[in-house]
């Protein structure tokens, strides 16, 4: 349980604390904040530090994700119905992907269609 702090002064409209309480309640705040979105979060996949970075760096998030899964471009092509030859041009950026090839290859890489955006 949070300990309350004591005010300093206290009116009808308003409430004056330390500086010293107002900086460990927020301390306090950010530290659930911080457990609330470890909670909400551990049912999801973590990847790689490595992999991130390679997302941050603006890679292709189709060919990090494929890559990750230790995926051959052929495998991911036949699992998302697609040739390999548009696999690859989509995965350079040659080609946008249409909405279709892009959902199949979310579904057969089990990600989303947004993590696929770049």
């Amino acid at each position: 349980m949070i300990a309350r702090p004591r005010p300093i002064a206290e009116t009808a409209e308003t409430v004056t604390y330390s500086k010293a309480d107002i900086d460990q309640l927020f301390e306090t705040l950010e530290e659930l904040e911080a457990r609330a979105a470890y909670v909400a979060t551990r049912g999801e996949e973590k990847l790689p530090a490595a992999a991130v970075q390679r997302l941050c760096r603006g890679e292709s998030p189709i060919r990090v994700f494929r890559e990750y899964r230790g995926l051959s471009t052929a495998e991911l092509a036949a699992r998302a119905g697609l040739s390999q030859s548009d696999l690859s041009e989509i995965e350079r950026g040659r080609k946008p992907g249409a909405p279709d090839a892009l959902s199949s290859l979310a579904a057969a890489l089990d990600v989303t269609v947004d993590d696929l955006a770049p």
